[in-house]
Formats: structure tokens, sequence, C-alpha cells
């Protein structure tokens, strides 16, 4: 029996690029809808769709967006904390990539201070 491995290779290609539009247009949905839930019930399922990184950015977004609605919105446009209805992707990502690369900066700092400091010899 001859197998096409180009023709199943983009077979599979195609059924993966369909399931992340789906995934992507289901956590769409789910974000809208959690938007309007007022009992907060649908953020637990909004939030068990992601992890790591992207599930701190949504919560992180989500306590966000809560916080600047609750001021008028020429107060929000005025204050020094107003980044946009929602924090940006690439400013998260970029903030959190320096935290990290400064806490493990610092943990070189402290591992080779704890050496030095305390070195018997």
């Amino acid at each position: 029996m001859k197998y096409d491995i180009d023709k199943l290779s983009n077979i599979l290609h195609i059924i993966d690029k369909q399931n992340n539009n789906l995934n992507n247009e289901l956590k769409d949905t789910i974000s809208r809808i959690s938007k309007l839930d007022y009992t907060n019930q649908t953020k637990e399922l909004k939030y068990s769709m992601y992890d790591g990184i992207e599930l701190l950015y949504e919560e992180l977004n989500d306590e966000y967006v809560e916080y600047i609605e609750s001021f008028s919105e020429a107060y929000i446009k005025m204050s020094e904390f107003y980044i946009g209805p929602c924090i940006p992707k690439d400013l998260f990502y970029s903030k959190v990539c320096e935290y990290f690369i400064t806490v493990y900066l610092l943990s070189l700092y402290l591992y080779n201070f704890q050496l030095t400091e305390y070195d018997v010899d």
C-alpha cells in the first residue's frame, strides 16, 4: 500500500489550522460572555482555557479593566496609570520579561555575594 505523505501532512495542517481557529473563536466567545456575567462564573471557565503567562495576562487584564471602569472617563484619560481600555499584550510581555531578567540577575548577584561573603578559606 502506497501512502502520499505530503497529502496527509497537508490534511493534518489544515485540521490543525481549523482547530486553532475554532479554539480562538471559543475563547473570544467565552471572554465576551464573561464580561456580561456579573456572577463571575464564566470567568473561571475563561481562565481554565489559559495557562502560564497567558493566564496571568488574562487575570491582570480583567482586574485592570474592572478598576478603570470604576472611574469616570475624563478622570481615567488624565491619570498616569491609564494605558488604554485594556493592557496591551506587547507591553505586558515586555514588562514580564524585564521582571524575570531583573529577578534572575538579582538572584545571581545574591548567590555570588553569599558565596564570597561567607567563604572561610
